[in-house]
Formats: structure tokens, sequence, C-alpha cells
């Protein structure tokens, strides 16, 4: 999970080897009450698809508190923009006016021997190239 107001993350106790902990400590306040608690800080490794391992700190809750998700906060995050994919190439469309004027053009053949060999270009389009889709109304 993300929360764009944090300044530290916080990792669910049971997900944390013991021996990742830095010696650390912060003072962490929930934003639904005005109680102050002391967290230990430890060393933690993300495996984020598509970006890969990033490493961090994080505060870590008692393993008494029940929470599924890492939460993460503003610095890892700027992590993950700096790191973040490029988008890949795409497979090749062809529409039926494409294809039909595919077909009346003349093919490069080469002939060697008994086997003909066909040479053809296919061009990759990079999804930014991509028109935007129109959503039909709706009967």
């Amino acid at each position: 999970m993300r929360d764009t107001g944090a300044s530290i993350e916080l990792a669910p106790g049971r997900l944390v080897n013991p021996q990742k902990f830095t010696g650390e400590s912060v003072w962490v306040k929930s934003p639904l009450s005005n109680e102050l608690a002391c967290l230990p800080i430890a060393r933690i490794k993300l495996e984020l698809p598509e970006i890969g391992v990033i490493d961090t700190k994080a505060a870590v809750l008692e393993k008494s508190i029940i929470m599924e998700h890492y939460l993460m906060g503003n610095q890892t995050q700027l992590i993950v923009d700096q790191k973040e994919a490029k988008p890949e190439k795409i497979n090749a469309v062809v529409t039926r006016s494409q294809e039909a004027k595919l077909k009346s053009e003349p093919k490069n053949v080469e002939k060697e021997g008994n086997s003909e060999t066909i040479r053809a270009e296919v061009e990759t389009i990079d999804e930014c190239q991509l028109p935007p889709l129109r959503r039909r109304k709706s009967c």
C-alpha cells in the first residue's frame, strides 16, 4: 500500500526477520489518534515486479498488530519512480486495410536454388504511438 503522507514506512512484524533490525527506533503517531509509539527500524528488501529489488528501512509493528500490507512512504516511492520500467515495444498490429494493401503489393521474393525466400519487414509500434480508445455509446 502507498501512503502519500507517510514520512516513514511501516512493515508488519510477522514478516520481518529479527536479524534485520538496525538497533534504531522511531516515534510514530497514528493519524487516527494522538498516541505516540516507539517502533524499531529494520532493513527491508522489497521485491517489486518489473522493477526489481529495493533496499530500504521501515518501522516494524508489533506482531500482535494485524496488518496485511507493507505501507510504503515517500522516500521509497522516489526510488521506485527512478527505477520504473520504460514502456516496452509491443507486437505489430495489421489492420484489414493494411493487409489488403500488403496482398496487392508485389512481394520481395528471392529464389535460391529450388527454394523461395520472402523478405519482409515487421514494424513494431511504440505503445505511445497508438491512438486512444474511443468508447461507443450504450444503446
